[in-house]
């Protein structure tokens, strides 16, 4: 799925992430891999600092990326590398790189 919740505001986007987790752990019950840049649902799943949910999210575990950016001349080249933990926005980089104004 991609683009779930695409146009709607950033509560009813939030609540569509949480009720798919919610729904993935509970009624699934599978693996899966699942990417959004709502951070605030680590709070809604009660994550700690082991980087585990809570409750019934307790197997849940968070992964960020972290973006190494290597400048050779007029060429930028960025890395992508999966590490546990939660990762920070990247949006305001990007508007800085692109130096359009928020």
């Amino acid at each position: 799925m991609d683009e779930v919740g695409r146009g709607t505001t950033v509560k009813d986007g939030l609540a569509i992430a949480f009720a798919t987790v919610h729904h993935l752990v509970s009624k699934n019950q599978c693996r899966a891999l699942f990417a959004t840049h709502f951070h605030e649902l680590t709070d809604m799943l009660g994550c700690s600092k082991s980087y585990k949910g809570s409750h019934v999210f307790e197997h849940v575990a968070f992964f960020c990326t972290s973006v190494d950016e290597v400048e050779a001349s007029v060429v930028f080249s960025y890395y992508s590398n999966l590490t546990q933990g939660i990762g920070k926005p990247f949006g305001i980089f990007l508007q800085r790189q692109t130096r359009r104004q928020p």
